[in-house]
């Protein structure tokens, strides 16, 4: 089995705008800050489904006290080649006219596997 395979990147908010080379079959993490209690959480506001695909997501929290903010962690997989740009908005689902709270992005150039 190619090793390639089994590889994860883990990216964080000091990422933010960065261009990450990965091969198809690879796969991304991104863990970022939040604190889905207060009603904001991490969606996927840009991403080529054709290329790109959110496998998980898993909030961690920093304490065992409820309402304790934590780190929200997204796992992706490359499902195929070429380029996308994953961007990522801190909002409530229900503010959609309001601007995100916080974005977060990359640029996934995505090769075929070897």
């Amino acid at each position: 089995m190619d090793s390639n395979l089994d590889t994860t990147h883990i990216l964080a908010e000091s990422d933010r705008g960065k261009k990450i080379e990965l091969q198809a079959g690879e796969s991304i993490t991104v863990v970022l800050t939040g604190n889905p209690s207060t009603g904001f959480d991490w969606t996927v506001a840009e991403m080529n489904p054709d290329i790109l695909n959110l496998e998980e997501r898993q909030f961690q929290p920093a304490s065992p006290y409820v309402g304790s903010g934590g780190q929200v962690r997204l796992h992706f997989c490359a499902v195929g080649s070429g380029r996308t740009r994953l961007k990522l908005h801190y909002r409530r689902a229900w503010e959609t006219e309001k601007r995100p709270l916080r974005t977060w992005y990359v640029t996934l150039q995505i090769q075929e596997e070897d």
